[in-house]
């Protein structure tokens, strides 16, 4: 009984809070649909760069494919702890009512420990895929805001290794997270400590990368079903916020309350990082609902310049900025296009004395 005290994460005042029904092995395992969703979205994205646009995978997709790995490999404890009847809605979060035998119990605490790394590692590697996209899609001359996504960038790398270093080294040496014995076992304010600084951090890190579309997106003139498709789209990372925060009270609620099982923790816990895996797939399928598709490719460069100005809101300035997009981002077209696009070696504005317009002059 003495370890299981040592194991919770602090003491909190008794609350009267709402009660709410224990999930079971179940109800764990029906949440990892989210899993075979981001699956889906990640083949996809994958057929959409390499089979259909046949392009190299940008920084982007490479963090969303190891977040997509990472996350397979997080949802893969469930099934053991479901083996291991430590999802029982009678096992208390501390592990205080299971029957399992001291040798399965030791098992369940190593997996425990093991999965935290996995789970860590796939929350940021969504905020890293998401800032990717929005490295790839903010304009140059937006200074203040290019400023602003560096500092989140930042903050979200240091967030990320410091929540892996209290994780191994506030308790050494590491077996002692383990170990039954109440004299080696790892005192509880350890928990509190990693837990509270691991949520604190990715929490904020997730409001920052929440806050970064906003700053660009209101300044584009796009049709208004466009517009509303990219509110739409990050708007889902409310979803994944409002989970972060239920997650944080149900396990503050644990320390209080012995009715909360480790089935509910691990249930909000996996909800959590499923979530924020598909919202962090689903902005590199923005091309599969394009206004272009690949039958309106060979069109396209005749009112290219026009409607690169009249559609974007920025005006000259961004020319090369959507220029870049397009090669980035653009549906693929037939090779002669592309010939014809690329056979085009030097452009020059020339304004003509006396004339009122400007001519376009090729030099090949």
């Amino acid at each position: 009984m003495e370890a299981y005290k040592a194991l919770r994460h602090w003491r909190s005042p008794r609350h009267h809070l709402p009660e709410m029904k224990n999930p079971e092995a179940k109800d764990i395992l029906l949440s990892q649909i989210f899993v075979l969703v981001a699956t889906i979205l990640v083949a996809a994205r994958l057929n959409l760069r390499l089979r259909i646009q046949r392009r190299k995978l940008l920084l982007s997709d490479i963090f969303m494919i190891a977040a997509w790995i990472s996350g397979v490999i997080t949802a893969a404890f469930s099934p053991a702890f479901a083996v291991l009847q430590a999802f029982d809605p009678s096992v208390h979060s501390t592990l205080e009512g299971y029957h399992g035998g001291s040798a399965n119990l030791v098992l369940i605490l190593k997996l425990l420990f093991a999965s935290s790394f996995p789970f860590y590692t796939t929350l940021y590697l969504c905020k890293a895929a998401l800032l990717a996209v929005y490295a790839q899609v903010f304009p140059e001359f937006m200074v203040k805001r290019l400023w602003f996504l560096w500092i989140t960038i930042w903050f979200v790398a240091i967030s990320y290794v410091t929540t892996v270093v209290i994780l191994f080294c506030i308790c050494l040496p590491i077996d002692r997270s383990w170990d039954l014995d109440p004299t080696r076992t790892c005192p509880k304010w350890t928990y509190a400590v990693t837990f509270n600084v691991g949520w604190g951090l990715s929490f904020t890190g997730d409001l920052l990368v929440f806050i970064l579309p906003w700053l660009i997106v209101p300044a584009l003139k796009v049709r208004r079903a466009l517009r509303l498709g990219i509110y739409l789209t990050f708007l889902l990372g409310t979803i994944n916020i409002a989970i972060s925060l239920v997650r944080f009270v149900m396990i503050w609620k644990a320390g209080a309350d012995s009715s909360i099982s480790l089935s509910t923790i691990v249930l909000w816990s996996t909800l959590d990082v499923n979530i924020g895996l598909v919202v962090a797939c689903l902005p590199s399928l923005r091309p599969y609902f394009g206004p272009h598709n690949a039958s309106q490719e060979p069109s396209r460069g005749s009112d290219s310049w026009e409607s690169t100005t009249k559609h974007s809101g920025f005006g000259n300035r961004t020319i090369c900025f959507h220029s870049k997009q397009s090669d980035e981002e653009a549906w693929p077209s037939s090779s002669n296009n592309r010939e014809q696009y690329s056979a085009v070696d030097h452009v020059e504005l020339k304004v003509v004395p006396g004339a009122k317009t400007r001519e376009l002059k090729y030099e090949r």
